[in-house]
């Protein structure tokens, strides 16, 4: 039977300790039953992966990058997804992320995005403001956190405690490390039992 996984993709010049805090704050999604692996960029690694071309693409790029984010799961499926895949991927960037928004004409910086049972980023721009080394790194965790928990979650929750809030990465979160309330635990539990279902069910097992 497979299991449920999301791999975490980073490039070469991603300084170890970023990796390290961005992998902590996926593995909260261990509790939940998914397996968590890490690795740089390469052919092999983005093989297996849900969009890997894409994330590879962004990735690697030097500069800016703006995504429009109805395009993860229809047109950039559809150019980059040449086979149904069953790793989910995180992509950590290093160049500022802007998303498009809902009506297709304002870009917004964004320090992360994540879409629902398909791929999740995480760009380190933002972070370099944060001098001390130490509260930078448990800001990188916090949003990980939030944005693996969009892989199994839609939208935002409400509840200020949760990191699953619209804005996580605050001075308190950064201090108290918020995490999923158990509202979301909820949420998360039975979509990643529902993709478990899913990719066996598609694999012909179970």
């Amino acid at each position: 039977m497979k299991t449920v996984q999301v791999r975490l993709l980073y490039p070469s010049n991603v300084k170890s300790a970023d990796v390290s805090a961005v992998l902590k704050g996926i593995s909260s999604l261990e509790r939940f039953g998914v397996l968590i692996d890490d690795s740089p960029i390469d052919r092999n690694a983005i093989r297996p992966v849900r969009l890997g071309r894409y994330l590879r693409r962004i990735m690697e790029a030097e500069g800016p990058q703006t995504v429009d984010f109805k395009a993860f799961g229809v047109r950039l499926a559809d150019i980059f997804a040449i086979s149904n895949k069953d790793v989910l991927g995180f992509g950590l960037m290093v160049p500022e992320l802007f998303l498009i928004d809902k009506d297709g004409k304002e870009q917004r910086p964004s320090i992360g995005a994540g879409r629902y049972n398909d791929v999740a980023l995480l760009s380190l721009f933002g972070f370099a403001e944060i001098e001390e080394a130490r509260m930078r790194l448990r800001a990188i965790e916090v949003a990980a956190r939030h944005e693996a928990g969009h892989l199994f979650r839609k939208g935002h929750c409400t509840e200020p405690s949760c990191v699953m809030q619209e804005k996580p990465v605050r001075i308190e979160s950064m201090i108290f490390k918020p995490e999923f309330c158990q509202t979301c635990k909820e949420q998360i539990e039975a979509n990643v039992n529902l993709r478990e279902y899913e990719i066996n069910h598609l694999a012909g097992v179970g």
